[in-house]
Formats: C-alpha cells, sequence, structure tokens
C-alpha cells in the first residue's frame, strides 16, 4: 500500500512539473476556406492565349481543346492572418478536393502537380498567358499521381511555401498549381474557391505553438539603502539581476543593500520555455535627510547658517508668514517677539523637519545718537522712485535694499550727501527692507513696492 502510494506521489509530481514546464505555449488553429466573394482564383491556358478563366474548377493540364493543345496552370491565394512572432512549430496543411462537376476530363495520366510560391503582384481578372505572376521555382511542394480518376488530395503539406510566405510577405501573393511536366496527356481537376459546393473548396489549415515571453517589467521598493526587487512572471525558471554596482543574483525576488548613494541602472534577463526577456529600470538611493541649524541674533536682524545633512532643498519659515529657500538666508524681522523659526531640509529620499524658538528683543543701536526717524524713506508705498532722506543732516554712507528674507537687491556708495534718489522700478512688488549707514549709525526701514 505504501509503495502505490509513493508511486501515485511521484506521478502526481512529474505531472505538475510537466504542467508547470508547458504552461508558457497551447496550440493554436487557423482554417481559412474562401469562397466566390472573398477567395483570389484565376485559370489560365496556353490556347487562349489572352484570356482567363473564373471556374468552379482548380486545373493544372496538358491536353487538346478542340484539337489544339493548351496547358493550364490555376493560381490562388490565402489571406494569411497575422501570427504571434514568438510562436513556434508553425505548420501547415492545405486541403484540395476533387471536382465531380467539371466539364474536363477528370485526373488523368502522369499528373504529378507542383505548388510553387507566387512572387509577384497579380490581378484574377487582368493576367493571362502572356502575362502570369512569376513564382519562386527553388522551392515546391509535389502532389503525387493520382491513384483514382476522382482521388482528392486533403493533406498537402505546404508548411515550408507557408513558412517563406510569413518570412517574406511583401514578395508572396499565394500559390500556383501546374503540372510537373506539361506533355499530353496529363490532367489534375480539383474544386477552386468559386465552387458552388463549400465543402470542396480550398482550405489551408495552419497550426502553431503559441508562446508567452517572459514579462518586462519588474517592481522595487526602498528603504534608504536597502531595496526589495519583485518580478512576479510565474513561468520564468531563470533571473538573472544585474544591481548597477557590480553585485548581481539568480533568485526571483532578491533583495539588495547599496554601500554608496547615487542612481543606479537595474538589469533583469527572465527566462522560460519561449525565450528570454531582458528588462532595465532606475533608482535613486540616497541617505535621508537630517534638519539642523543654528543661529545668530543682531538686533533684529537674525543670520541662519544651515547645518543639515544629505540634504539639497531648504525651505525655512520664519514664524510670522515669511519664507526663504536660501540655504543661510539672513532676515529682518520686523517686531521684537519669539517666532518658531522652522527648516525642512530634503533630498529625493524625504525631508526632515528641525524648529527653534527665536526671541527678537527691541532694536538698539550704540552708534545712533537719535531714534529711527532721523532716517525718512519716502514715498512709502513706492512705484518706482524712492527717497532716503536723514533728517538731521547725516551724511550717508551706504544703502542696502534686501528682501525680508535676507538677499540684498541692490546696494548703493552716495557722494557724501544727506539726502539721496533710488530707482526701484526694476524690484517686484513685495516688501523690501532699506538699511541706511549713515556717520552716526545703522537705520532700518520697511517699504513696500507695489
Amino acid at each position: 500500500m505504501k509503495r502505490q502510494t509513493y508511486f501515485l506521489l511521484n506521478q502526481l509530481l512529474l505531472f505538475g512539473l510537466l504542467l508547470s514546464a508547458y504552461s508558457t505555449t497551447a496550440q493554436k488553429q487557423i482554417v481559412i476556406k474562401p469562397g466566390p466573394l472573398n477567395g483570389k482564383f484565376c485559370y489560365l491556358n496556353s490556347y487562349n492565349f489572352n484570356g482567363n478563366y473564373q471556374t468552379e474548377s482548380l486545373i493544372a493540364a496538358a491536353w487538346t481543346y478542340g484539337g489544339e493543345f493548351g496547358i493550364g496552370r490555376s493560381f490562388f491565394s490565402f489571406d494569411l492572418p497575422a501570427i504571434p512572432a514568438s510562436c513556434s512549430n508553425l505548420h501547415a496543411t492545405l486541403q484540395l478536393f476533387f471536382d465531380p462537376t467539371s466539364a474536363h476530363v477528370g485526373h488523368g495520366g502522369d499528373n504529378i502537380c507542383k505548388l510553387e510560391r507566387i512572387v509577384s503582384s497579380w490581378d484574377e481578372f487582368n493576367i493571362d498567358w502572356s502575362h502570369q505572376p512569376q513564382v519562386d521555382s527553388s522551392l515546391r511542394v509535389f502532389l503525387p499521381t493520382s491513384i483514382t480518376s476522382n482521388q482528392s488530395y486533403p493533406e498537402i503539406d505546404v508548411t515550408s511555401l507557408v513558412t517563406k510566405m510569413y518570412e517574406l510577405p511583401q514578395t508572396s501573393f499565394g500559390f500556383r498549381l501546374s503540372l510537373l511536366t506539361e506533355n499530353l496527356y496529363r490532367s489534375m481537376i480539383l474544386s477552386s474557391c468559386n465552387h458552388s459546393d463549400e465543402s470542396l473548396r480550398p482550405t489551408l489549415i495552419i497550426t502553431y505553438d503559441s508562446c508567452s515571453f517572459p514579462d518586462n517589467q519588474f517592481s522595487f521598493s526602498t528603504h534608504e539603502a536597502f531595496v526589495q526587487f519583485t518580478y512576479t512572471d510565474s513561468t520564468t525558471s531563470e533571473w538573472h539581476w544585474n544591481f548597477g554596482d557590480q553585485s548581481s543574483s539568480n533568485l526571483q525576488n532578491p533583495s539588495h543593500t547599496y554601500t554608496r548613494p547615487g542612481t543606479y541602472i537595474v538589469t533583469l534577463t527572465a527566462i522560460n520555455q519561449c525565450g528570454r526577456t531582458t528588462m532595465s529600470d532606475t533608482l535613486t538611493v540616497c541617505d535621508p535627510p537630517v534638519a539642523d541649524f543654528v543661529y545668530r541674533v543682531d538686533n533684529q536682524v537674525v543670520r541662519f547658517i544651515n547645518m543639515s545633512q544629505n540634504a539639497d532643498s531648504w525651505y525655512w519659515s520664519f514664524g510670522n508668514g515669511f519664507f526663504s529657500n536660501l540655504e543661510n538666508p539672513v532676515y529682518h524681522f520686523l517686531e521684537p517677539g519669539t517666532y518658531e523659526t522652522c527648516l525642512l531640509a530634503s533630498n529625493s529620499c524625504g525631508s526632515d523637519i528641525r524648529c527653534n524658538r527665536i526671541v527678537i528683543e527691541a532694536y538698539t543701536n550704540p552708534q545712533s545718537t537719535g531714534t529711527e526717524t532721523e532716517i525718512e524713506t519716502t514715498p512709502n508705498p513706492t512705484s518706482g522712485e524712492l527717497k532716503v532722506t536723514s533728517s538731521l543732516n547725516h551724511t550717508i554712507l551706504k544703502i542696502e535694499i534686501s528682501t525680508t528674507s535676507g538677499r540684498i537687491v541692490q546696494t548703493l556708495f552716495p557722494e557724501a550727501v544727506a539726502s539721496v534718489s533710488i530707482n526701484i522700478s526694476n524690484l517686484d512688488s513685495g516688501a523690501y527692507i532699506v538699511k541706511t549707514i549713515t556717520t552716526q549709525g545703522e537705520y532700518s526701514k520697511l517699504i513696500i513696492k507695489e
């Protein structure tokens, strides 16, 4: 009993392996039987040099007609369907049936016939004996001498001809049926696509094994330097991974840890019974950013210094509705207070945020002998022209105009005057800080450019 059970399990296992091995293929069959409306056929005979015939009979003959010798040939074609490039084991069978209704005498003589591939275009209504389409005589399929006068040929192997038609579709236009030896008296009388009995019309049967190549896409998920790869095609039996860093794997779903940040091209070649597929994708490995910064307060001006690691972009929020994307901004707070300033540091792997509370005290200027009202900026708001004046006639040494994030956009060095006119029409609309340095101190004013 145990031996029987063991044998049965082995047979089931073997069946399962065979089923798995052949799961990528399936045999397909295509049957083509054209009729009068969709078929293409023409019969030519040398005794009627300039004519052609649309008969129900498909004839190859060397006979006399009303006492005149004539050679008969038939031309016919099938509209071959598209088949997958990955198919295998292509086989084509042509079925030709005797025509019992033909007015021509039946099969006769040593009537070995040949089928050849037509290699030039032809029109069934416009060809004649002197204008026959060309054929490839290097590749032929033979029909043996008939044994009986009404013999049919239901199993003509035309695989070689049909294969060539698929290989050379631009120069393939059907079949020509003719006698191997066109001498009296020989004939083969078969049925054409014009025959009234549909069952007797020429039939082409094409079979092939349809094969599916491996899927052409894999997926991956990353966590810092660790990457998990996934390939889901269950028909494959071999996998060859190249991770782009001189590392490889033969697993279906491998994982890999990269030792250095960078962009890598990962390639997989997957193999099944039908063949192989090679696919590639690009991934970026990077260290996650760590946000950090320090700052220095100078009265109401704060200089921020980025200390983040692994970041390539920065976004600052100063806690008062103003922002900056500079790496090391300088910002002038207009009002005293406590501001929660945050830095969002980012790279292609993600983002990190760091916040600090910054205390801004009221502005004091030990070099100044007066208050900020000693400097006037008019008009404010302004659309272009700005006048900076020292009300105490102190000499203006330098004027800096900067954005509220600290980026200097304009610098002037007046020639020892107490009043300066500045054209800021080229600046974008918004808020700006005008810092004026005089012989008595430094003064900052907020202006609005309309």
